[in-house]
């Protein structure tokens, strides 16, 4: 069966007639519109009219007359009409059924193309001495990243002075990044770490990689999440409720409507609709979900493939690479409710294959498991893993067990230290408002050719109104039978500013320890933190931090048992793009330079929030940038002068990570100033006379007193100033200045009337 726009055209019938109606849907007007009138007494609609009318096109053959195509209204079931012949209109009225269906956006991010970045960098530094015991050691963390329409290149190091003159510098990563956002995907080449499987664990390798980055697309969901869908009867207004909590209220026409993609978080709750008419009327609509970030949507590919030579000893040597190994990495959205997972590792000496997957079963919770299987120059080996959770609004529980024998080998643990024979974890904890949080957990590794570890803990925690959050734990070490509890009490005094008290034991052993601290300011401003501990070890320790836009700082002091230390530190970064340099705080995010040349102490916003001011070249760096998101960039057209043109106070910027942009805001000088017109008797010309510059096309109209502000003007210009069929022209010169309107002199326009 055909749908109407694909329906064979039927031939107009020779006594058909054009009518002109008002139309009413449902008692709503519609604008006044062209009609068929068939002799039968049937009527056609015009498609156009039927979709701006939100109906769903009939399946039906169309009619096609002067160009335009027509539809049977009788053609959608359950569809009645009349025509009023006193006042010529159409009254449509049908079940919200024949209406299209509407979708509630809840405003998620969509994909916005990231802004060309130039050629540019940065460079981090953390600087530190430390004083004790008669030593002074010193030490600072670097990083250098370059950066171009080609990808990025980063590269890192720490370098270290002893008190005895030894000194030694260790490059950490050395990585060219490149990311390809409509791709979802990045190329990595240098040092990277490897995807780890479900089963497997992550190596540092020095080589290739080529992986999934859904990173590069913020506002892009991977994990299945829940719709709802309702229909309403007559216009009405939704209200969206997840687990009680109001996420979304909005205005809907009358038909189905539908919600996709609910804002949910991992874990079992319900999703409530409340649709509510004018009269009042309500229907709820309820539906439970279960949603977990480990599944995939169906059809969804996450992938990772890696290919190069193990770096071993990263952080005690700068260039140690072992045996070159190619890793692999697929994981796919089978169905909403299952993941598969395939992964594979190749050495020269040591191979590896397994498979995973992750089902959801809703009424339930999370089920996983993976096998695989590995050879090695010590044999074949195997492993066997199951798992389960579930998380509801106020209960939560799960486990899991994995399996290996003797001879699984897999990468990234170490060739001396072998899997462990048996893995097993179980976790349960309750929350109730009022009540507190409950938490236990248990872990049991059995290792072979060590010592077996067994961990049973338990906690709790209320918040205690006002009062501050108290909490409790316990961790006994069933093997050796110590047990360790500790007590801790805190309590927010600001938004910066927190206090807290712990008390803790172990066999023989207490301890008791008091801090206050101030976190940093987003902005400039200090912070500190101080603590004090007694019991078998004493100790006190101070610190104090400043910011400013060019960098930290700290001192910090330290008392541990009659022997002192002190620190001084200093970190923060420089940016370079455009030919501009700025001293700056540790950049760890996107950054992009404002330019607007010439113009001083213009105030730079992004997102509505002050971030800098231009310096004495025009110029601002605007660091914290969301990257491969939109963020609104603008400038303060107050502090911009009179005389000043703007085609744009602000742009979207939209950079790649870690990685700048330059951003010219198309500000100019107008170089403008004001004339007085007079004529022959020194009366002004009169109010809307109209002046031009020659070769120009706008007009500036004359105020009182024969005024008119001019702008754009050159060194040399030609005036011509006229009304009433009357014109007079003159001569010009224009010196530019610092007055923002200055006085250009007066004018006499000769032999011409008022």
């Amino acid at each position: 069966m055909m749908r109407a726009a694909e329906a064979l055209a039927a031939p107009l019938e020779p006594d058909a007639q054009e009518t002109l109606l008002a139309v009413m849907v449902n008692g709503k007007p519609m604008p006044t519109t062209w009609l068929l009138r068939q002799a039968d007494g049937r009527l056609l609609a015009r498609k156009s009219d039927l979709v701006r009318w939100r109906f769903v096109l009939p399946i039906a053959a169309s009619v096609v007359h002067e160009g335009e195509s027509y539809l049977p209204l009788d053609g959608l079931p359950g569809l009645g009409y009349r025509i009023d012949p006193a006042t010529q209109t159409l009254h449509i009225d049908t079940g919200a059924k024949n209406f299209l269906s509407t979708v509630l956006s809840l405003g998620a991010l969509t994909y916005s193309e990231p802004s060309a970045s130039p050629v540019g960098g940065f460079f981090n530094y953390d600087l530190s001495v430390l004083t004790a015991e008669h030593q002074t050691t010193t030490g600072g963390l670097f990083e250098a990243v370059a950066f171009s329409p080609w990808g990025g290149l980063s590269t890192s190091a720490v370098a270290r002075s002893g008190g005895e003159g030894s000194s030694s510098v260790l490059r950490l990563n050395t990585t060219w990044t490149f990311d390809r956002p409509a791709e979802l995907a990045t190329w990595r080449v240098g040092d990277t770490v490897s995807r780890a499987g479900s089963w497997s664990h992550p190596a540092r390798l020095a080589g290739v990689q080529y992986a999934t980055n859904f990173g590069t697309q913020p506002g892009f969901i991977t994990f299945p999440m829940p719709s709802l869908a309702g229909v309403a009867a007559v216009p009405s207004t939704v209200d969206l409720y997840i687990n009680d909590a109001l996420r979304l209220r909005h205005d809907v026409p009358a038909g189905p409507f539908s919600v996709p993609e609910l804002p949910v978080v991992s874990g079992s709750g319900e999703a409530r609709l409340v649709v509510r008419d004018l009269l009042g009327r309500e229907q709820v609509i309820v539906a439970p979900f279960y949603a977990s970030s480990q599944l995939l949507q169906e059809g969804l590919r996450d992938f990772s493939y890696e290919l190069g030579a193990v770096r071993e000893n990263f952080g005690r040597a700068s260039a140690d690479y072992g045996a070159v190994v190619a890793v692999g990495t697929e994981r796919f959205g089978l169905s909403d409710s299952l993941t598969g997972e395939v992964h594979g590792e190749i050495a020269r000496d040591r191979q590896a294959l397994g498979l995973g997957a992750v089902w959801l079963w809703p009424a339930a919770g999370l089920l996983t498991s993976s096998v695989a299987a590995s050879h090695s120059g010590q044999g074949k080996g195997a492993l066997l893993s199951l798992g389960f959770q579930r998380s509801a609004r106020r209960m939560g529980f799960g486990g899991n067990l994995s399996l290996t024998s003797e001879r699984f080998v897999p990468l990234g643990l170490p060739s001396d230290r072998p899997a462990p024979k048996r893995l097993a974890q179980a976790f349960a904890s309750y929350s109730a408002e009022g009540v507190g949080s409950f938490g236990v957990n248990y872990v049991r590794q059995d290792l072979r050719g060590r010592a077996n570890v067994e961990l049973l803990g338990a906690s709790y925690g209320v918040a205690l109104g006002k009062v501050g959050y108290l909490s409790f734990s316990v961790l006994r070490n069933v093997q050796d039978g110590q047990t360790f509890a500790g007590l801790n009490f805190s309590r927010i005094l600001d938004a910066n500013t927190s206090f807290s008290a712990s008390a803790t034991a172990q066999g023989e052993s207490r301890n008791l320890q008091v801090q206050a601290q101030r976190n940093l300011p987003s902005g400039t401003g200090a912070g500190y933190r101080v603590m004090a501990a007694g019991g078998d070890a004493t100790r006190a320790e101070g610190n104090l931090m400043l910011q400013n836009e060019h960098g930290t700082y700290a001192l910090d002091a330290s008392v541990n048992d009659g022997r002192s230390a002190f620190r001084a530190g200093s970190a923060g970064g420089i940016a370079m793009l455009g030919g501009n340099v700025f001293a700056s705080r540790t950049i760890n995010e996107s950054f992009s330079v404002v330019e607007v040349p010439g113009f001083a102490g213009v105030r730079v916003y992004v997102d509505n929030q002050l971030v800098a001011r231009t310096d004495a070249n025009g110029t601002a760096l605007v660091p914290r940038l969301l990257p491969y998101q939109k963020n609104a960039v603008r400038v303060e057209q107050a502090d911009l002068p009179l005389d000043a043109t703007v085609d744009s106070l602000g742009v979207d910027v939209v950079p790649g990570f870690r990685s700048g942009v330059l951003v010219n805001v198309p500000v100019r000088r107008s170089l403008g100033g004001v004339i007085t017109v007079v004529l022959d008797d020194g009366g002004p010309v009169p109010v809307g006379a109209q002046a031009s510059l020659a070769g120009h096309a706008e007009v500036f109209p004359a105020a009182r007193h024969g005024e008119i502000y001019l702008t754009d003007l050159a060194m040399q210009n030609r005036v011509e100033v006229g009304w009433r069929g009357q014109r007079c022209e003159f001569e010009l010169g224009f010196v530019p200045s610092t007055d923002p309107l200055p006085q250009l002199g007066t004018f006499v326009c000769h032999g011409m009337k008022r």
